[in-house]
């Protein structure tokens, strides 16, 4: 199953390059995630050899549908709790835990 992953390398320079890449596995991820930075104008210079690449899954999305986006943004943020804030009629979150991206 193809998933959405982050690819993260700190250069040369000390800056943190990141993309997101789909693939099926970590190692198919920092292949794309690695060429796609290597190859962007906008990136320094990255180790060759040993160096360390961080792969994140994003596997959480969250959908919520509102009904009034004016008056809800206007309203005072909720804290972390069971109930949605006003306007908000559900939030469904499609999660799942494998090994692989």
């Amino acid at each position: 199953m193809h998933r959405s992953c982050r690819v993260t390398v700190t250069g040369l320079d000390g800056v943190i390059y990141s993309v997101v890449v789909t693939a099926e596995s970590v190692y198919e991820a920092i292949a794309l995630g690695m060429t796609e930075i290597r190859n962007s104008p906008w990136t320094g210079k990255i180790a060759e050899g040993l160096n360390t690449v961080t792969v994140q899954i994003l596997e959480v999305m969250t959908e919520i549908l509102i009904d009034n986006k004016a008056s809800w943004t206007q309203t005072t943020p909720y804290a972390a709790s069971n109930s949605l804030p006003l306007g908000v009629r559900s939030v469904s979150v499609n999660a799942s835990s494998t090994d692989s991206c």
